[in-house]
Order: C-alpha cells, then sequence, then structure tokens
C-alpha cells in the first residue's frame, strides 16, 4: 500500500504530494490559491451605474470632437485614458441625448456635434 506525504515549498504557494511506489516514487505540485472568502462578494454591485454620467468628461470628448471631426474612439480612449469599451459607452449616451451624431461610415466618417 502506498503512502502519501506531503511538504511545503519555499513560497508557501506551492504544496507537493508525494507517492512511494516500490523503488521508484511520484511527486505532484499544488499551486495554492490565496484567496479570502469575501473575494467577489460585490464585484460588479455598481459597474456601469454612472457610465457617461460624469460631465466634465462629456464635454472633454465633445471638445476632443470640436478639434478632429474625425477622430476615432480608440484616439479618444488614448487621449483620455479611458478603456475603447468605456468611450464607446459614452459616446452611445451622447448619441442617444442628441448631443452628437455620426455621418458616414465607421472607417471614413465623421462626428457632428448636434447642440
Amino acid at each position: 500500500m502506498a503512502t502519501y506525504r506531503t511538504g511545503k515549498y519555499v513560497d508557501r504557494n506551492i504544496e507537493f504530494k508525494w507517492k512511494e511506489t516500490g523503488l521508484s516514487f511520484q511527486v505532484q505540485f499544488i499551486k495554492k490559491n490565496n484567496i479570502t472568502d469575501n473575494v467577489g462578494g460585490n464585484v460588479g454591485g455598481n459597474v456601469g451605474g454612472n457610465v457617461g454620467g460624469n460631465v466634465d468628461l462629456q464635454n472633454h470628448i465633445i471638445e476632443l470632437i470640436r478639434t478632429n471631426s474625425t477622430i476615432s474612439i480608440q484616439e479618444i480612449a488614448d487621449t483620455t485614458g479611458l478603456s475603447k469599451r468605456n468611450c464607446e459607452r459614452i459616446m452611445a449616451k451622447l448619441k442617444s441625448s442628441g448631443l452628437i451624431a455620426r455621418s458616414g461610415s465607421p472607417r471614413s466618417g465623421h462626428w457632428i456635434i448636434m447642440k
């Protein structure tokens, strides 16, 4: 009958077990997850709640469009430091509120400031 033995590696994140079988042995390394019980408990609670709600940010984006009507969402994201997806959400909110509109194709079109 084989017996299992356990030990701990120096960095405390890897545990190993070995099993003796005759003249040889098997080693199994196990990486420990340092997860606490409450991780992820409230993740997503307010995600998206105020997307596009920052008036200063909206005004900054409108000013970027005013200076370059062919600016892409990726260029807006790079300039503002936001993610591309967050900029897409803000732009969609600006479009739905009637502040901006898009004319032409996604590649060769341009933005129009309505108000």
